[in-house]
């Protein structure tokens, strides 16, 4: 379908706005709960049929779930579960890989950078990646203890300028803080086996090679 993309970008975009949405829906145009309900289930629901992948659908059927039963009791309190409920997925996956060989962090670098699999210095990579993968799970933990307390004794005001403005800069300072220290890493172990030492963005030009 030639409008699955666009559509795929606008929703993801609503679920990403989210706490947003809620806050000029409740407080700014000061819109029934069921309304607003309804409006979080209409893109749930559009999210689940316009994402085909199984592993991308989960998102937006929370999304519609959560959305139903706050349409359902009528209720602000289940509208602000959303948050928590994606911070516990996030936190199963990231605290379970830990529990297991290749922590998810791995994943991804190898994802980014295939050579990582070959490296000679393979072993303090993946130690680097499992310290990464615990500050997540710990600001994991942080995000929904603060979350479940503002869902609990809040109020909406509250829980949108946490869940739409502080989350996202703290979440941005770790991908960004990440990025920076993983280049010094990176480098720090490539000069340890007399590697040549790698830029900033070089991993997006492997991607375009083996591409």
């Amino acid at each position: 379908m030639k409008i699955a993309k666009p559509l795929k970008v606008t929703l993801g975009i609503l679920l990403f706005l989210y706490p947003v949405f809620i806050l000029l829906s409740l407080t700014v145009f000061n819109l029934p709960m069921s309304t607003v309900s309804l409006g979080m289930l209409i893109i749930g629901v559009a999210g689940y049929l316009a994402n085909t992948g199984q592993g991308s659908r989960w998102v937006p059927a929370g999304a519609g779930v959560i959305a139903l039963l706050a349409l359902v009791f009528n209720s602000e309190t289940v509208i602000k579960i959303y948050p928590i409920c994606i911070t516990i997925v996030f936190l199963g996956l990231f605290g379970g890989s830990l529990m297991r060989k290749k922590p998810i962090v791995v994943h991804f670098a190898e994802m980014m950078d295939s050579s990582i699999k070959t490296h000679p210095g393979r072993a303090e990579i993946e130690r680097y990646c499992k310290n990464v993968t615990v500050i997540w799970c710990v600001w994991f933990v942080i995000s929904l203890a603060i979350n479940t307390y503002l869902v609990i004794c809040g109020t909406t005001k509250q829980w949108t300028y946490f869940n739409g403005l502080v989350c996202y800069i703290v979440q941005g300072m770790l991908f960004a803080g990440e990025f920076i220290i993983r280049y010094f890493v990176n480098n720090k172990i490539n000069a340890r086996y007399n590697l040549p030492k790698q830029g900033m963005f070089s991993f997006l030009r492997k991607k375009e090679i083996e591409s």
